[in-house]
């Protein structure tokens, strides 16, 4: 069964949570798809295969002006960052009452901080510690915010 069958059957059904379950395995691409697509309420897997990456990215940044900002969807969305965006759609994710959770690991210190970042495109590395109530120095070792800040400083 493809994955545009599984994340059309009901998503409390074992074939949907089989694709839920393991999207993170196909890599940031896949994990994307199925993220977005359900934030969007749109199959992604059904596009074809020469275009699922540019289609994937433009839905990307049409969610991220919606939902966050302009700005936030021309730093981020493009294939070469558009990774760092996973954290905050599977907290989007999970916010939804109505979604049975992903049987992933989270890492919500990641997923509060790219969230922080999205909405703050302009907070430091102590503004991130602050609201993470965390150090400066767990921050840096964040790789993901790592890369998300220096996005954000090449994009000025």
């Amino acid at each position: 069964m493809d994955c545009a069958v599984r994340f059309d059957a009901p998503v409390d059904s074992p074939e949907h949570a089989e694709l839920r379950d393991t999207a993170w395995m196909g890599g940031s691409l896949s994990e994307g798809m199925y993220l977005l697509g359900m934030l969007a309420g749109k199959n992604l897997f059904r596009q074809t295969s020469e275009q699922v990456v540019e289609d994937y990215v433009s839905e990307l940044r049409e969610y991220t002006k919606q939902h966050v900002s302009e700005q936030a969807a021309a730093i981020f969305c493009n294939s070469r960052i558009d990774w760092a965006l996973i954290p905050y759609l599977r907290l989007a994710y999970h916010r939804n009452p109505d979604w049975p959770p992903m049987n992933v690991e989270r890492k919500q210190r990641e997923e509060r901080a790219m969230e922080y970042l999205l909405f703050h495109l302009d907070a430091t590395v102590d503004d991130l510690a602050d609201h993470l109530g965390t150090t400066v120095k767990q921050v840096q070792r964040l790789t993901l915010v790592k890369e998300a800040l220096q996005q954000i400083e090449l994009s000025r």
